[in-house]
Order: structure tokens, then C-alpha cells, then sequence
């Protein structure tokens, strides 16, 4: 969720299909949000996604991104930065009218992105460098983490 927050437009190459992840955002005990470094250096990361997805996501750029080249890519309901508060909120309620069962979590997208990119050949590595992992277990598909 914080690397998802902390998104800006500059972080997102429609030409190369590739999101840079470069930070991510954080709530302070006192309720400001801030940008921090990842976890680990394999946290920065670039990670691919399907060409099929651009018309999607210039359509998103044109309609629902802060302007600007640090504009974030996803705002709150009024447009101020997202709140992890704010985005269960509409979430729950997107999830509800499209009919997905309360059982699936918005963490179960990672997973999801992860078995698919192991599915289509995504080696060990790969797979790290897409989840920003450093430990090899933390990359494993599920079926493959416990013997």
C-alpha cells in the first residue's frame, strides 16, 4: 500500500511498460504522511506490466492523477493523498458492487501478479527483483515456499 501511494507520474513509463518504485509512503504516529526509502535497496525496483494495460492507465493519467510530473498517481476521494483509511473505504465499496467476496484482500493483487509472473517462465530472480525481495524464500510462489 505504500509503495502504491507513493506513486508519482514520473515513476510511470507507458513507452517501456515499466513502473519504477522508488520510495514508499508512510503514516506518522501524529497522522502526517511521509515518503521514506523502501525496506531493503531491492525495494527500488522497476517492475513490467502488460502492454495491454496503457489505453487503462493513460486514461487514469488523463482522469484521476494529480497534474504534474510529481503529481501522485492515486489521490484521495477529494483529492488530496491517499490514506490507507480512505482507500479501504472506497475499496470496500468498489469490491462490493463488482461482486468479489470480502475474503480476497487488496495484498492478494501481489500474490496474484507474482504466480503469474512464475507461471510464465519468471525465474527466482525475476521474481525477486519484481517483488523487492532480497531473502529467495520471500520470492518463491506459494507451492514452492514450504517442502
Amino acid at each position: 500500500m505504500g509503495e502504491l501511494a507513493s506513486l508519482r507520474r514520473r515513476d510511470l513509463d507507458l513507452t517501456r511498460c515499466v513502473v519504477l518504485v522508488r520510495r514508499a509512503q508512510s503514516e506518522l504516529q501524529n497522522g502526517t504522511l511521509a515518503d521514506k526509502a523502501p525496506k531493503s535497496a531491492a525495494g527500488v525496483r522497476p517492475v513490467a506490466f502488460p502492454a495491454e494495460l496503457v489505453p487503462e492507465l493513460a486514461h487514469h493519467l488523463e482522469h484521476f492523477a494529480a497534474a504534474g510530473q510529481d503529481g501522485h498517481l492515486f489521490q484521495g476521494p477529494r483529492g488530496g493523498l491517499l490514506r490507507r483509511s480512505n482507500f479501504r473505504d472506497d475499496r470496500t465499496a468498489a469490491r462490493t458492487k463488482a461482486g468479489v467476496s470480502g475474503d480476497v484482500h487488496f495484498h492478494d493483487l501481489r500474490h496474484t501478479g507474482k504466480t503469474l509472473a512464475s507461471s510464465a517462465g519468471a525465474s527466482t530472480r525475476e521474481l525477486m527483483t519484481r517483488m523487492g525481495h532480497s531473502p529467495t524464500r520471500a520470492a518463491l510462489p506459494a507451492h514452492e515456499e514450504r517442502p
